[in-house]
């Protein structure tokens, strides 16, 4: 995927999570914003994105995939759906 592709997912995925999260409207996120970690979103949102991503991107997440290197900022998360559309 070519780096203008890779930041329009990254401009996607930042919409809905400002879209869908308030304390994402209430902190400066970025790419590399730790989105647990810095409270952005709690575990139930967590299932909210990746039920997001499933329907938006029609990929399937295993229950092993559900980790902090693949969901833990919207740059990992750009990353995980480079890595789960190209199979």
């Amino acid at each position: 995927m070519s780096e203008k592709s890779a930041n329009k997912l990254e401009e996607r995925l930042h919409q809905f999570i400002r879209d869908n999260f308030p304390a994402a409207r209430q902190k400066d996120v970025t790419p590399t914003t730790m989105l647990l970690e810095d409270g952005v979103v709690d575990s139930l949102g967590l299932l909210l994105i990746v039920e997001h991503l499933e329907d938006e991107f029609d990929i399937i997440t295993d229950d092993d995939e559900l980790q902090m290197d693949n969901f833990g900022s919207i740059e990992m998360l750009a990353r995980f759906i480079e890595r789960k559309s190209a199979c």
